[in-house]
């Protein structure tokens, strides 16, 4: 076996590398096209400005893992570190070992130490042990789980939602009072940063907030939603299209949100999901997906009891300088 970037004569190897995949993020979801993994993953492998290697594992002619190193910019700022994400790592099933693993985030470390950067980001599917334990091996290490639930929006039925308190939507006047619940609630959220030992803590405190404030500018969410109870705002939701399945299937899916609701805003979460879902299913979204650390029973329980459908799990793992 050997290890060297990946060429732009190696398009059909890579093209067979990937359609050979079988873990790809959607593959729970009904309706997506026979070829929705390679799809989706020709989008993660295309060139972008962030990138900054990729690398192919080879078994004489034949490509049988690939990997991909990337810059991150908005983390980099954030958190004033040089940081960067490994992943996706793609490995043909009949090869899925260590012994194939190993040589290829061994090749992308040494790209991101000649690229500089002081911290790595992978994110691994929950059935694939072996990739985990392999960066585990690399200095990588575990800081969440995450499982994620989707709601069909063409199939299911619009989800039940009690009247618990006044939804909306977000008006810039709400801007304070939500910046002030994700302040509030960080210590709830508990989130991979949390658990990362290379972060500076003031800059892991100021995160949750930061996504809030994106969310009410605009660059994190699509449509935010607010709750109130008694006259005051006491929770919200934001969420936006996401771009992969959009480019690569030409799939809606709104996700990757972010919320929060007081203690004495209980009950409202499950309002705010069924608003989201009620007022953009069908026209605006094929489906809705929400993810949870995998800690967090309660979350999941709303999920089952609204009709939502189990999607994936995935592991985080983080590696910074020793």
């Amino acid at each position: 076996m050997r290890v060297r970037p990946l060429e732009p004569d190696d398009g059909t190897a890579l093209q067979s590398l990937l359609s050979g995949y079988p873990l790809h993020e959607y593959r729970a979801y009904p309706r997506m096209p026979g070829d929705a993994g390679r799809r989706l993953l020709l989008v993660d492998f295309a060139d972008t400005r962030e990138r900054l290697a990729t690398g192919g594992v080879w078994a004489g002619q034949t490509l049988i893992a690939a990997g991909i190193l990337e810059h991150l910019p908005w983390d980099s700022k954030h958190f004033g570190l040089a940081m960067g994400r490994i992943g996706p790592l793609v490995v043909h099933p009949e090869h899925a070992t260590a012994e194939t693993l190993d040589p290829l985030v061994g090749w992308l470390l040494d790209r991101a130490e000649e690229a500089g950067l002081d911290h790595l980001a992978a994110k691994v599917d929950g059935a694939e042990l072996t990739a985990l334990q392999t960066l585990e091996a690399r200095g990588f290490r575990l800081v969440d789980c995450l499982v994620t639930y989707f709601y069909d929006c063409h199939r299911d039925p619009p989800p039940p939602m009690k009247q618990l308190g006044a939804i909306r939507d977000y008006q810039p006047s709400d801007r304070e009072a939500i910046l002030s619940i994700a302040e509030r609630m960080l210590a709830e959220y508990g989130g991979r940063f949390s658990f990362d030992p290379w972060l500076p803590r003031d800059a892991v405190r100021r995160l949750y907030v930061e996504w809030a404030r994106s969310a009410c500018d605009g660059s994190m969410a699509n449509r935010l939603l607010v709750g109130e109870r008694h006259g005051r705002l006491v929770g919200f939701l934001g969420y936006r299209m996401q771009p992969r399945p959009l480019q690569g299937l030409e799939i809606r899916i709104a996700g990757q949100g972010i919320s929060a609701v007081l203690p004495e805003g209980t009950g409202l979460y499950p309002a705010l999901l069924a608003r989201a879902i009620v007022v953009d299913r069908v026209v605006t979204y094929d489906f809705a997906e929400f993810d949870t650390p995998i800690q967090h029973v309660l979350t999941q329980r709303i999920f089952q009891r609204m009709g939502f459908h189990f999607a994936r799990s995935k592991y985080t793992l983080h590696r910074g300088r020793a």
